[in-house]
């Protein structure tokens, strides 16, 4: 049975091994302005029912507050990040029509690390895990809920990886030993 494609790009082979969201509390933080605008226009509404004009703009502030609530939560769901056997993606949904994606395979990575800033961090514990590759470049995921794991998972599966392609380059060269052997018996064969 052929796994689900979850991301652009991966492999037929690649074992997907977390995908994640941003913390929850950086949605909620992101959309309290919504929520703010959408209880104030609808208590505005209620109490000044019969003012005039105050209906229509506390409407048009109550429309606007559910499309920014939805808003929020459209690009929360869709920023993703993704650890798979093989790399590890950040997929940013930065506006409703603009989306990014980068990437770095487990061999290119040279050096991961995290933060946990400020008081909302530390309360709700996530942060932002910086992970620097062999070419100088850095792939950011921020606000990862628990970035230390996500850390430890990353390293732990670099070791893996690493220990996987020197058993490969091992078996490699026991290989091209046993050739070697049997071509050189070969010519005792025929004297």
């Amino acid at each position: 049975m052929k796994d689900k494609i979850i991301f652009s790009g991966q492999n037929n082979d690649e074992k997907v091994i977390k995908v994640s969201n941003r913390h929850p509390f950086t949605f909620f933080r992101d959309a309290v302005g919504s929520f703010v605008l959408f209880f104030a226009s609808l208590a505005a509404m209620l109490v000044f029912f019969y003012v005039p004009y105050v209906l229509p703009v506390a409407f048009v502030v109550f429309v606007f507050s559910i499309i920014g609530g939805f808003y929020s939560y459209f690009t929360w769901e869709r920023d993703k990040f993704i650890i798979t056997d093989q790399r590890v993606v950040d997929i940013e949904q930065k506006t409703l029509f603009m989306r990014s994606q980068k990437e770095t395979y487990l061999d290119k990575i040279q050096d991961v690390s995290f933060d946990i800033k400020g008081f909302w961090g530390s309360i709700f514990h996530y942060g932002t895990v910086n992970i620097q590759t062999a070419s100088g470049t850095s792939l950011t995921l921020d606000d990862i809920h628990q970035p230390e794991v996500v850390q430890k998972m990353i390293l732990e599966l670099i070791k893996e990886n690493e220990s996987y392609s020197d058993d490969e380059g091992l078996f490699e060269k026991m290989t091209e030993m046993i050739r070697k052997a049997i071509q050189d018996q070969k010519p005792d064969e025929g004297k």
